[in-house]
């Protein structure tokens, strides 16, 4: 049994799912978005939005989102103006804050769970989306009020598993790295980003391949997010 006062998710493929498609259908929105606030006398086809993002989507996880607008303005060569500029990245992160995942059926039980019993709770996510997004869309399927913190690589700068990403939450929720679980999907980013930052790791195994990669860590590894509450020696 551990004694922790936070419990820290990964997001996507942990707690909710996106379509497994590319692009999913919020970068369609989002991409809708950004195109219908591009005045009239300068908006390309929405096609030439779609070309351009495909050029920049490999920084959107660890750039601004304010920033990714402008990089796909820039790749576009289209000049705004400052009002329209902000429209753009205002619109964007409403698209993005719309959006309703799948969830795992376990999540809402075991974040109510951790926070009826006192614990804090944070996501600690590889994402394009910012962290103030990423919780409007947690509160679209009944997750928000359960989250106390979300960090988001696309607003620290930071993919996992770099340790600052974890250290700008623990610092904001002020807990030791030794208090905390950190909760994952991923070997390679959610296993050893928490063992680097000297948190405890827990594998949700998704995929067999995470466990076997992380098989000589002698990381603990769980078959669904339910299983957390007995390590931890809460009952759902």
């Amino acid at each position: 049994m551990y004694m922790v006062k936070l419990v820290s998710f990964d997001l996507w493929d942990t707690l909710i799912f996106d379509e497994g498609v590319e692009p999913e259908s919020y970068t369609l929105k989002r991409l809708e978005a950004i195109w219908k606030s591009i005045p009239s006398d300068k908006k390309p086809g929405f096609n030439n939005v779609l070309e351009a993002y495909r050029v920049v989507k490999h920084v959107k996880g660890f750039i601004k989102p304010e920033d990714f607008v402008k990089a796909i303005l820039l790749v576009l060569g289209l000049d705004i103006g400052w009002q329209a500029m902000r429209q753009a990245i205002d619109a964007y992160e409403e698209a993005s804050g719309s959006y309703m995942p799948r969830v795992d059926p376990d999540a809402r039980d075991v974040l109510k769970t951790l926070k009826e019993n006192g614990l804090k709770t944070m996501i600690v996510s590889d994402t394009s989306f910012s962290g103030s997004s990423v919780k409007k869309m947690l509160s679209n399927v009944g997750l928000g009020e359960y989250v106390d913190l979300v960090i988001t690589s696309a607003d620290t700068g930071f993919l996992k598993p770099n340790p600052r990403i974890f250290k700008v939450g623990l610092e904001k929720l002020t807990v030791n790295p030794w208090e905390a679980i950190h909760v994952g999907d991923s070997c390679s980013r959610d296993v050893i980003g928490a063992l680097l930052t000297g948190l405890r790791p827990v594998l949700l195994a998704r995929r067999m391949e995470s466990v076997e990669n992380c098989g000589k860590t002698g990381v603990t590894v769980i078959s669904r997010l339910k299983e957390l509450m007995d390590l931890i020696g809460f009952k759902l």
